[in-house]
């Protein structure tokens, strides 16, 4: 594991995908909710809203239709749902840049495809859309069998909780991710949508505040799962840790750099 890389420490390594027991799982799904609201951004429309509808109402929009397909304004919206649940992205511009036409044919045709790969690639023709993007996207018309590609999800099953691993955000590393997800999710007898929800709650939860860490302490209590001495005796070092002397302020000049904008 890189030098400064922080992996989890709960329980031991109880909590890792490999070997994670269905009632810490159950307990930690359970957070999923809260750790959403925690999240949500409230401008132009609120996670919490987002997500709800991602999951339980657009998968249904979208078997209804013969054939199966989106609209544009529900690629727009799941897109938005993606961003605020992760890392912001100016990609929204991207997406709004699809003719109506071509994002109606291009799911169409994508999702008429049995095989998962040849569905998941033919998404990526939409502009703005990467594998990330496509994974949310696919998971919309499978869900709940297909993972949506979260950071937190892919460092828990992937790199054992590394949370400052790199990710590529490319292909082969969306399929790794998914064979893994498979593997918990048959292991413990859960879907696929379940396993990415307990990574992103717990990739969350590896960078929350003393508050919400004392809230994840009494959810643990209560359902028997004990953190080690030596992690409570950091998390105490942490909160009592005083805060850093403030540094002179000094005047910098700032250079603007140009970059390619980079699907996810």
């Amino acid at each position: 594991m890189p030098r400064g890389s922080k992996a989890i420490t709960t329980g031991g390594d109880s909590f890792s995908a490999a070997h994670i027991t269905l009632a810490q799982f159950n307990t930690i799904l359970s957070r999923y909710d809260a750790t959403i609201t925690s999240a949500s951004k409230p401008k132009p429309e609120p996670l919490t809203s987002l997500d709800s509808w991602r999951r339980h109402e657009l998968p249904g929009l979208i078997t209804s239709r013969s054939p199966p397909h989106m609209e544009k304004a529900e690629v727009y919206r799941l897109v938005d749902c993606k961003l605020k649940r992760g890392k912001t992205r100016p990609i929204l511009r991207l997406i709004d840049a699809n003719p109506p036409a071509f994002v109606t044919s291009t799911t169409t045709t994508a999702f008429a495809h049995k095989d998962l790969k040849s569905s998941f690639t033919a998404l990526l023709a939409l502009k703005g859309v990467g594998p990330a993007t496509a994974s949310y996207l696919l998971a919309a018309h499978r869900c709940p069998n297909i993972p949506v590609f979260s950071d937190e999800a892919f460092r828990w099953v992937v790199h054992s909780g590394d949370w400052n691993a790199k990710i590529k955000y490319d292909e082969k590393e969306y399929w790794e991710f998914y064979g893994k997800v498979k593997d918990v999710a048959e292991r413990l007898s859960v879907t696929l949508d379940e396993v990415e929800r307990v990574g992103f709650v717990l990739g969350k939860e590896a960078t929350t505040t003393p508050v919400a860490g004392k809230a994840r302490e009494r959810a643990n209590k209560a359902a028997g799962i004990e953190e080690p001495p030596s992690s409570r005796k950091r998390k105490i070092a942490a909160e009592e840790k005083p805060p850093p002397a403030k540094k002179p302020t000094t005047t910098t000049i700032t250079t603007r750099r140009s970059g390619r904008l980079r699907k996810q």
